[in-house]
Order: structure tokens, then sequence, then C-alpha cells
């Protein structure tokens, strides 16, 4: 787990809790399986940047699902703004952003180019 995440538990038994946008209870449109995914995601969130950058493999493992599901997951994830794609590094691993809110009214300079809404805590 990067250093800031919300984690206090140990790598056998996960985090001891996590911060994820309580919209995405109650959002039909998640489904179940996009739903654990975004909860594996917001286990890796960093609390002072809002950066969640774990593998995709880490996360299909964490949530005992096929590396194409879970691609599948981010896509809906990011089409329903729950997380936003800010780039990836020289070893291809993508990055993103996870607001807390969803749907306000600032927006990041990634979400601006591809119109997705994001918290203002991404200015800080």
């Amino acid at each position: 787990m990067p250093a800031g995440s919300n984690v206090e538990g140990d790598k056998a038994s996960g985090p001891a809790f996590l911060m994820m946008s309580a919209k995405a209870t109650k959002d039909a449109r998640l489904g179940h399986a996009a739903f654990r995914t975004y909860a594996a995601m917001c286990c890796y969130r960093n609390n002072e940047t809002g950066l969640s950058f774990p593998r995709s493999s880490t996360l299909a493992r964490d949530v005992n699902k096929s590396v194409r599901a879970v691609q599948k997951d981010l896509q809906k994830l990011l089409d329903l703004g729950y997380i936003v794609d800010v780039g990836g590094n020289a070893s291809g691993v993508r990055k993103f952003y996870i607001p807390l809110t969803i749907a306000n009214q600032r927006t990041t300079p990634a979400s601006n180019a591809i119109g997705l809404s994001a918290t203002k805590d991404w200015m800080r």
C-alpha cells in the first residue's frame, strides 16, 4: 500500500478502513462487480493527493476477478465519474484520482479534458 493511504491493517488482513463516495453505495448503475473494484481502488487511495495507482493485476487479485474484468470495471467507473484517469508513468501503470464527492463544481485539469467533475480537494 502506498504511503499516506488509508491502511492501518497489515497486508494479510487488508485495510482497517477506507474512504469512498457515499453515493457509490446507492448508485444502481455501478452494479456489485464495479462497486467491489471501486472499494478495492479506494483501499489504495492516498489521503493527501487522492491518487490511487494499483496495477490491474493487484486489483484482480484483491477482488478475485480476471484482469480483463477489472479493466471493464475501471472503464465503467471512469464513465460514471467515480475515478478520473490522470495518466500513467514510464512503466505503464495508470494513475487515477478518486474524488470523495462526485459531481462538484470544480474540475481537475485531467477531468476538464474529458468533461468529468471532481472535488475541490484536488486543488490543494
